[in-house]
């Protein structure tokens, strides 16, 4: 035993298990529960439903759906719970002792998001995605804490297709003189699984406002930011311990890419022959079975 006790089931982990299951009222409102951030405690099932645009039977049904007696018995659950996306509410969740055990948990539970996030993929917004990222003039990547690593990936990739790619954030942080660059014709590849920063938002907000279409590569905890997107992309993300997982985030942006190239066809191979030329004049890759020893 580590010492650290079994945190109870959570709200939003219960919505996670059944959203399948729920109805499109339903999904609606709980995507609302979810974009609370844990703050559950604050609401009332009233507010909650107006927000969600649904009556407050369906707030009933939703919470008796999810295994409460009622909202207010949700609601002192959300009260005595960790901080929304904190891996401290994953603590002692690792699974059985054994590491042989352990792996297969956590390698089953990968299984199971990429399972359920190809049943679940819009084709149709997939390649609208595709299209809007091919024929835009520029191209712009964003992506903060958790979603920083595939955001960087995501822009790796797609400057090997299009030359005029921007990340964001820089490196200065300058998010006001980085937006102020974005005009009609770009596009905005946003990831932004939890825990998302409040400046998610705006950017998104500031990007409608110039006519750039923004395609969203997100969780299922979403609720705000999806309805800001000009396509929204949801990947499920829950891992078997502190930390969420996104072997399905990158296979969807894998998709992606390959989507990507294929819109830009002559474009993107003649583009990625003269950038293996010039890895070729620079040496700057060692070729397989060079001699590392070599200068």
């Amino acid at each position: 035993m580590n010492g650290i006790p079994m945190p109870a089931e959570t709200v939003d982990q219960r919505i996670l298990e059944k959203y399948d299951e729920l109805s499109p009222q339903q999904r609606r409102l709980a995507d609302v529960v979810l974009e609370t951030g844990g703050d559950l405690a604050r609401w009332t099932a009233s507010e909650l439903a107006e927000r969600a645009g649904v009556s407050k039977a369906t707030a009933a049904r939703l919470f008796q759906a999810l295994g409460y007696s009622d909202f207010e018995e949700a609601r002192r659950v959300a009260r005595q719970s960790l901080p929304w996306g904190s891996p401290l509410r994953g603590l002692g969740e690792a699974g059985p002792p054994g590491e042989r055990d352990r792996a297969q948990t956590h390698f089953a539970r990968d299984m199971e998001n990429l399972r359920r996030t190809e049943a679940a993929l819009d084709r149709e917004a997939m390649q609208r995605a595709a299209e809007w990222l091919a024929s835009s003039n520029t191209i712009w990547v964003v992506g903060f804490r958790n979603s920083f690593a595939l955001a960087q990936y995501a822009r790796s990739v797609l400057h090997s297709l299009k030359a005029d790619v921007r990340f964001v954030p820089t490196p200065a942080f300058e998010l006001a003189e980085d937006l102020s660059a974005m005009r009609g014709g770009d596009a905005m590849l946003v990831i932004g699984f939890r825990r998302r920063p409040n400046a998610l938002v705006e950017i998104l907000n500031v990007a409608a406002e110039c006519g750039v279409g923004s395609v969203l590569l997100t969780d299922l905890s979403a609720a705000l930011t999806p309805r800001l997107a000009g396509i929204t992309l949801r990947c499920h993300t829950r891992g078997p311990g502190p930390f969420d997982s996104y072997a399905a985030a990158m296979s969807v942006l894998n998709l992606l890419m390959s989507q990507v190239s294929e819109e830009l066809k002559t474009a993107a191979s003649q583009r990625l022959s003269r950038i293996e030329d010039l890895h070729s004049r620079l040496g700057d890759l060692r070729a397989p079975g060079q001699n590392e020893d070599k200068d």
